[in-house]
């Protein structure tokens, strides 16, 4: 157990903390969310309702567990490391997808026909003026 107002840890069962005499209260468990629980930092138990069962879930064992799985894959494809992107990832990808269908479908038309003025113009003051 830690003690809450010093942060010594001691066996459990004891009434008060060696270190600065402070009482034993036990502390309520706390429900966290799936996402809350995601960006936890610290061990967490996960039960299921069904069976009572639970699983002690770390969220450095879970990236662990994901970078051992992605070095997995890897070897399965050769070698070729396959990527999988995050929300902000897909974001800057629609983004920038965005940007060349912008400069194809706007720009270009826009000076395309910039360039179609300039040669009318100059074929009409060539044939007016000389």
């Amino acid at each position: 157990m830690i003690c809450k107002k010093c942060g010594f840890e001691y066996a459990d069962g004891l009434k008060e903390c060696p270190n600065c005499q402070a009482p034993n209260e036990p502390e309520e468990p706390i429900v966290l969310t799936e996402e809350e629980r995601d960006t936890f930092c610290g061990v967490t138990i996960e039960t299921t309702p069904q069976d009572k069962d639970y699983r002690v879930y770390d969220r450095d064992e879970e990236e662990q567990h994901r970078q051992e799985e992605a070095e997995q894959q890897a070897q399965q494809f050769g070698g070729f490391k396959v990527h999988t992107f995050s929300g902000v990832g897909l974001l800057w990808q629609v983004l920038i997808i965005m940007v060349i269908v912008g400069l194809i479908f706007f720009l270009l038309p826009v000076l395309a026909a910039f360039v179609l003025v300039a040669i009318i113009s100059y074929c009409l003051y060539s044939w007016l003026f000389h």
